[in-house]
């Protein structure tokens, strides 16, 4: 309940899309991969486990599963004070190299496009 309390607050200070899967998130609506992911993690399982579920995750739309995989990444980073260390770590350093693949393929996306013109 408190969770779902913080993030409807947290919703309102986002934008459009964000807003709309926070409120959902708040209301215990969530991507099964994503959940898969965050139970991984939350329960310590081996990074195999983890892996095998970022995997799924990553698979779902076009670029979906992997924003997804950023939002939870960075809400893991923004709680790192309530991780146990190595997680919290582990967490920070993955979402800055995600969000630099991230932009890398969103970079690459626009050249293709002729964005670059």
């Amino acid at each position: 309940a408190a969770l779902g309390a913080r993030l409807a607050a947290l919703a309102t200070h986002a934008g459009h899309l964000s807003r709309l899967y926070l409120q959902a998130a708040a209301e215990g609506e969530v991507s099964e991969c994503i959940a898969t992911v965050a139970a991984g993690v939350a329960a310590g399982s081996d990074d195999t486990v983890i892996g095998h579920a970022v995997a799924e995750a990553l698979a779902v739309g076009h670029s979906s599963g992997a924003a997804g995989l950023l939002g939870l990444l960075d809400g893991c980073a923004a709680c790192a004070e309530t991780l146990p260390h190595a997680r919290a770590a582990a967490a920070v350093s993955a979402a800055v190299a995600f969000r630099c693949e991230l932009r890398t393929v969103n970079e690459a996306e626009e050249g293709q496009d002729g964005g670059d013109e």
